[in-house]
């Protein structure tokens, strides 16, 4: 179990995502699945 808060988890992802390294993907709704971009990995 990761001792981080879901607050630190959405922060990060937003920078990921702000930077390009990080891909959202819609789902349903409001349901996402994320992917990391393989040119910045």
């Amino acid at each position: 179990q990761l001792s981080v808060t879901t607050r630190t988890i959405r922060n990060w992802v937003s920078f990921l995502e702000e930077n390009n390294c990080l891909v959202k993907i819609p789902i349903a709704g409001k349901i996402c699945a994320y992917a990391l971009d393989p040119a910045e990995v």
